[in-house]
């Protein structure tokens, strides 16, 4: 059976202290997932890596699995020294939560070996939308509509307003 070389701690208070230091005489390394309400722990300051995972309400945090588990693979996989990047498109921002940065419209880094990156769907389209139109204008052209009602049909239902929201919020 292989070594245990790291360690998830998803536990908090006195027990987590007590699985670090007994981690810590046994030579395995420690990543203590942490809510909000335990950012200020001795576990976290104890552990050799603390994650947030969430809020302070344990249902969105100690018990949302996922979350543990992707803060966990990802910091893993940077320590086996793979050039990793955590995605999120979740509009909360609750990927910059967990790794207590804040994150925009490209990688931020986090750690050695480790990005994170927040996708924003208004970024993104408003990087991309000229070539996105291009292309779909192509695609009815090709079909034998006239260039005037292809550049029309391109543009999504709703596309009028969502520019006009644009415009609004800058």
């Amino acid at each position: 059976m292989a070594a245990i070389k790291t360690l998830l701690i998803a536990n908090r208070g006195e027990i987590a202290v007590r699985i670090i230091r007994a981690a810590r005489e046994l030579g395995i390394r420690t990543v203590q997932a942490y809510s909000a309400a335990d950012a200020n722990s001795l576990a976290v300051k104890l552990a050799d890596v603390a994650v947030n995972i969430g809020p302070p309400q344990a249902s969105k945090s100690y018990l949302a699995i996922d979350a543990i588990l992707a803060a966990a693979t990802a910091v893993r996989c940077a320590q086996a020294g793979y050039r990793t990047v955590v995605m999120s498109t979740d509009p909360a921002h609750s990927l910059g939560d967990s790794f207590d940065v804040e994150l925009g419209t490209s990688m931020t880094p986090i750690s050695e070996n480790l990005w994170a990156h927040e996708i924003s769907a208004l970024h993104e389209m408003q990087r991309h939308w000229a070539r996105l139109h291009e292309y779909a204008v192509e695609v009815f052209a090709t079909q034998g509509l006239d260039e005037v009602i292809a550049e029309e049909v391109a543009n999504p239902p709703g596309m009028d307003e969502i520019a006009s929201l644009m415009w609004i919020k800058h």
